[in-house]
């Protein structure tokens, strides 16, 4: 009985650490044309937490996806900085982030809290990528968290939400590209 509980246990304290990070979604294979980038949001669970983060994390957030994304889609030749005929829109949207550092507004706002707080980070992103004509092309989600708060120390307040986005733009040019994610 002890062993089958033990085994319980751990399967259950395994799951979460399993479903930290992945891609889910997919991409019309015959879709070869360039792709720019419409609009990278903040969800509106997430924005709630504007006062908490605040706004000025969230501008940063998004100028980093952005970014991210542009650079890798340039990597694979297939970004555009505005709408050209036959390229696709690509819609994103930031559902949830977590910081390993606590912003400059926390700091603020909780006494306690120090640049030497640190805790486990990554983001949620959610995207839909429409073909020139409208017609929806794929939707798709990505998220990333570490899992170890080991990897955390020593970090910058956002190191795996950009990690998160870094494995999401590779992910999605893999995808684009017709190669396993």
């Amino acid at each position: 009985m002890r062993v089958f509980a033990a085994l319980i246990a751990a399967i259950a304290l395994a799951a979460p650490a399993l479903a930290q990070s992945g891609w889910r979604g997919d991409i019309e294979r015959d879709f070869t044309g360039p792709v720019y980038i419409a609009s990278i949001t903040i969800g509106d669970e997430l924005a709630e937490d504007d006062e908490d983060y605040g706004a000025r994390e969230f501008d940063r957030l998004t100028a980093d996806l952005h970014d991210e994304v542009a650079s890798r889609l340039m990597e694979a030749n297939r970004f555009v900085a505005e709408p050209t005929p036959g390229a696709a829109r690509l819609d994103l949207i930031i559902t949830d982030v977590k910081p390993n550092r606590p912003t400059m507004n926390q700091l603020a706002r909780t006494p306690g809290l120090s640049l030497r707080s640190f805790g486990i980070g990554g983001a949620e992103i959610e995207g839909v990528l429409y073909a020139s004509d409208g017609a929806t092309l794929g939707e798709f989600r990505y998220r990333y968290f570490s899992n170890d708060i080991r990897d955390a120390q020593g970090r910058a307040t956002w190191s795996d939400a950009r990690r998160s986005f870094n494995r999401f733009a590779r992910a999605l040019v893999r995808e684009l590209n017709g190669e396993a994610s």
